[in-house]
């Protein structure tokens, strides 16, 4: 592990040295198996994420344009709910476009960006840093998918809220989204906040959710049913639902 300085008087960059992927036995593994399937990790290198990142710009990618609006249009809901959120730690950040939205939105002390393209992540935290200048970071080059320890929280931050936008966990078989759930159950020690993809129903990913240990508190849905904000938390308590 790495600790550097030097990003700017707020923000400390642990560097965890995610692991190399062995391409070729990734690919030798997953495509001897029935049904043939490769890692998304695979697509998520330096320049795959800034590929990635260049493809929501085009106006066929609607998605992330989507989530984008939908937030906004949301965001006086999710305020509500989730209210203070002092340290928000988010997964696969990219670029932060989502996270400005609620930074600027909930009562934000620590923002922690976790991501396996360093430079990415750098860019990143310091473009948060020029627009958020009195917020602490804490900024993490990691897999996010495998076993990790958070930072100790800045004097500042009492509560973790952990963002995971995207529809990242649809990429999971069921069994890998029961895996990884409950591990950052554990390191939030509180709530998380995620995005399922179509492969979900609202339905089945509450089911998902709970068999994981988490408790659907509440989740808000675009206007076309394209996307649904989970709000999970450890404490008990029925679901409320709110649609734009």
């Amino acid at each position: 592990m790495r600790i550097g300085e030097g990003y700017g008087n707020k923000l400390r960059l642990v560097d965890l040295s995610p692991a190399e992927i062995d391409v070729v036995k990734q690919a030798l593994a997953r495509l001897t198996r029935q049904p043939k399937a490769l890692p998304c990790a695979l697509l998520y290198d330096e320049s795959g994420s800034a590929l990635f990142e260049q493809i929501t710009q085009v106006p066929e990618c609607y998605p992330t344009r989507t989530e984008v609006a939908f937030l906004r249009a949301n965001l006086a809901d999710i305020q509500a709910a989730i209210a203070p959120c002092t340290r928000l730690v988010e997964l696969g950040s990219g670029s932060a476009t989502k996270t400005r939205i609620l930074v600027s939105g909930l009562a934000v002390r620590e923002y922690v960006p976790i991501e396996i393209a360093r430079a990415q992540l750098i860019e990143s935290a310091a473009a948060i840093a020029q627009d958020f200048p009195d917020l602490d970071r804490s900024a993490i080059r990691a897999d996010y998918t495998q076993p990790l320890d958070l930072p100790e929280r800045a004097e500042a931050a009492t509560r973790t809220v952990v963002f995971f936008p995207g529809s990242t966990i649809g990429n999971f078989e069921p069994v890998e989204a029961l895996s990884f759930l409950p591990r950052w159950r554990r390191l939030a020690g509180e709530s998380i906040v995620t995005e399922h993809s179509y492969k979900y129903s609202v339905e089945s990913f509450c089911a998902l959710a709970r068999g994981a240990g988490w408790s659907p508190r509440a989740l808000w849905i675009d206007a076309e049913g394209l996307f649904s904000l989970h709000w999970l938390t450890t404490h008990a308590g029925s679901p409320t639902r709110t649609q734009r």
